[in-house]
């Protein structure tokens, strides 16, 4: 009869200590900013960016606002397009139209 109670205890010991840990220590969250997105689009005209780091941007829908997912958006139609593309190197590369959108961009994002 002991040992019952004592497995019973220590299962709810262990319950709490899982529960208060799912409440606590939450997994990261991926939120992007206008001031990151700067970041990026600064490096990507630098010819700094690599494919991995635009591949992030343009595959994570931004929920939380609205504007900076438009951008998002227009970045994908710059890659569907093959404005952006990356060189043997995994260097992201440029053509004259994606150049122009994202210093645009840079723009409306500063103000």
């Amino acid at each position: 009869m002991l040992s019952l109670i004592g497995l019973t205890v220590l299962i709810t010991l262990v319950l709490i200590v899982i529960f208060l840990g799912l409440i606590y220590f939450k997994p990261p969250v991926y939120r992007l900013t206008g001031k990151n997105l700067i970041s990026l689009f600064e490096l990507a005209l630098s010819g700094e960016a690599t494919e991995s780091d635009w591949d992030v941007f343009i595959g994570m829908p931004i929920r939380y606002n609205d504007d900076l997912e438009n951008i998002r958006l227009a970045c994908e139609d710059l890659t569907e397009t093959k404005a952006v593309y990356a060189d043997s190197k995994r260097r992201l590369c440029l053509e004259p139209e994606a150049r122009s959108a994202l210093e645009s961009f840079i723009q409306d994002l500063s103000l």
